[in-house]
């Protein structure tokens, strides 16, 4: 007993380790590569390259449906059989429903742009990230099969083959022709075409080409409150680069989304770290294994805040090496947003205990009363603090957002643990 806990332990730190080398390697990759993308970008482009990554972000819900949720919720809950014709059939269906959705995104775009009086260009940065995000949706369910069958060799060469070969790609376009950020955005679209390629072949393999009703039926009517819920936390996470556009100051934007990607280098390291424990959450959750889930959770906010003092200490230095020494005066954004993304790894924890359990509705109800203050609080910190109040917003509003989902998993724990105390007296 003792030997094959012991040998689990190993297993378990061994992977752990594998998973460890994705952020590693991505971080290493920006690190490197970084200072030539500052040299050959201007800081307007910058802020385009950032607000656009935020559009995407809300329409990509629209894109993927939430499909990605859906499939690892009954992951453990169906066979291996089952769960290849679910995924074929998830494919399939988001592939032909952006076949109608992607043309008609663009052109609400196109007049959002005109009757908002936008000095954001439109053409041809949206359609060169717009057509990128929607090849890439059908990649992450290859991902999810990575993580969630323990294959961490497969999932780091899966997820920084995609980062590395991007990054390399666009280095080609920028360095060669010079197309500075359509260059950028041309290179991740090749590789998102790449990856959409090999997707599909491993997908497929074997597999009857055809969409399931029956499984899609099921999956939108789970997913329905996600849709709405995730919209409404993306305006949580993504509305302070809206606000920000919509001061019309393009340098301010630019600085702040500079702050912003480097806030996003402690948010990479850290993210694949609660990618290895994710399976292990929706486990014991779904087994209602408190104690280990405790411990995991523990474990999480120790690594997370050790982090973030670690990239208060560090990060004059990495934002003068980063941009070349041009754009130090985004280390004030990059200091407050660092918060935020720390606070969303929390968020991370308990929302999957939360879809383990499959509260779809609790989490929409969350999101509906952390979107609608968070609003106002966006509007007051632009009017009387712009952009520095934005940032200090988004701290808040995740603040707001993991006050409500504690209450609500605590409350769940209290209630699992009198339901298994009756039990035991029943017995």
């Amino acid at each position: 007993m003792v030997a094959a806990n012991k040998a689990n332990l190993l297993a378990k730190v061994k992977t752990t380790g594998l998973y460890l080398l994705v952020p590693l390697i991505n971080v290493v990759a920006s690190f490197l590569t970084s200072p030539i993308f500052a040299r050959y970008l201007t800081v307007e482009e910058f802020g385009y390259f950032g607000y656009y990554n935020t559009v995407s972000s809300y329409l990509l819900i629209i894109y993927n449906l939430s499909f990605q949720t859906y499939y690892m919720s009954v992951y453990f809950r169906e066979s291996e059989s089952e769960r290849k014709a679910t995924l074929v059939s998830l494919i399939m269906f988001t592939m032909a429903w952006n076949l109608l959705f992607f043309p008609i995104s663009l052109g609400a775009l196109y007049l959002y742009f005109k009757f908002s009086h936008s000095i954001t260009p439109l053409y041809p940065f949206a359609l060169l990230l717009l057509g990128g995000t929607v090849l890439g949706i059908p990649k992450g369910f290859i991902q999810v099969n990575f993580r969630m069958e323990q294959k961490p060799v497969l999932f780091l060469i899966w997820v920084s083959g995609f980062r590395v070969a991007s990054i390399l790609v666009s280095l080609y376009f920028i360095l060669g022709p010079e197309m500075h950020l359509v260059g950028r955005l041309i290179g991740i679209l090749l590789v998102e075409l790449v990856f959409f390629i090999v997707t599909i072949y491993l997908a497929f393999k074997n597999q009857k080409i055809r969409i399931d009703i029956a499984v899609i039926r099921v999956a939108l009517k789970k997913i329905a409150p996600l849709i709405p819920a995730s919209l409404l936390l993306l305006t949580i996470i993504s509305f302070d680069n809206i606000a920000v556009e919509r001061m019309k100051q393009p340098k301010q934007l630019g600085l702040y989304n500079i702050g912003k990607s480097l806030a996003q280098f402690l948010y990479t390291a850290l993210y694949p770290f609660f990618q290895a424990f994710e399976p292990d959450i929706y486990k014991h959750a779904v087994l209602k294994d408190h104690r280990r889930l405790k411990n995991i959770g523990a474990l999480i906010v120790g690594i997370t805040m050790l982090a973030l003092v670690s990239f208060w200490i560090v990060a004059p230095y990495l934002i003068r090496y980063l941009t070349a020494g041009r754009y130090t005066a985004a280390l004030p954004y990059a200091n407050l947003l660092a918060i935020a993304c720390c606070l969303n790894i929390f968020f991370a924890y308990f929302d999957a205990v939360i879809m383990a359990w499959q509260q779809t509705k609790v989490h929409l109800y969350i999101n509906i009363v952390v979107a609608t203050l968070s609003i106002v609080i966006y509007a007051v910190a632009s009017k009387y603090w712009e952009a520095m109040g934005i940032a200090v917003a988004c701290d808040i509003n995740w603040t707001l957002l993991l006050i409500l989902q504690l209450l609500f998993v605590y409350s769940k724990l209290r209630k699992h643990r009198r339901e298994r105390e009756l039990a035991l007296q029943a017995s």
